[in-house]
């Protein structure tokens, strides 16, 4: 017998205690400022769909294929994005929220994010293996980060393209 299935479907909720679903399908819509409020998830098998909320903690997506965060701010935590395919991830303010997309997820699309304030890389990612995999990382803005976009691969089959790269403090000796 397999796991339960967690579902969850809110709007203008706040939910003050982390989510664990093995698999599940998560959706949460924020109507106005403030209203919407998830404080960590760790979600395996599962889909994830968050438009206008704010994401604390820790957030964990593992084969999370079509998921989606826009429009949302993500502060004091991190995303951890594995074996995920087709996410969505747009117009979010990550601040002090590093993102790290590992090497089998493909076909993500990071776009139109402001990264700040990351004592680490603001995105951490990983090549695919096929071309036709590729991550896109492209029209985000990166600021006050110690490190903008870490990866230790060569760039193959990583598509990054017009970012912006923001330097806000100088460097020390």
């Amino acid at each position: 017998m397999g796991q339960p299935r967690t579902d969850l479907t809110a709007t203008d909720v706040r939910l003050l205690a982390p989510i664990d679903a093995w698999p599940g399908t998560i959706t949460l819509t924020g109507t106005r400022p403030n209203a919407c409020l998830m404080s960590g998830l760790r979600l395996v098998d599962g889909l994830l769909t968050v438009d206008r909320c704010t994401l604390t903690g820790q957030t964990v997506m593992v084969r999370s294929r079509g998921s989606a965060i826009r429009d949302s701010a993500l502060t004091a935590g991190s995303l951890t994005v594995s074996a995920t395919d087709q996410g969505t991830f747009t117009r979010n303010v990550f601040d002090a929220f590093p993102m790290g997309l590992s090497n089998d997820s493909r076909r993500n699309l990071v776009k139109a994010n402001v990264f700040k304030n990351s004592v680490t890389a603001g995105i951490g990612a990983s090549e695919t293996f096929l071309p036709q995999d590729a991550n896109v990382i492209e029209y985000n803005l990166f600021t006050g980060n110690d490190i903008g976009l870490y990866t230790d691969a060569m760039l193959r089959h990583l598509i990054v393209r017009r970012n912006v790269f923001n330097l806000t403090s100088a460097p020390t000796d």
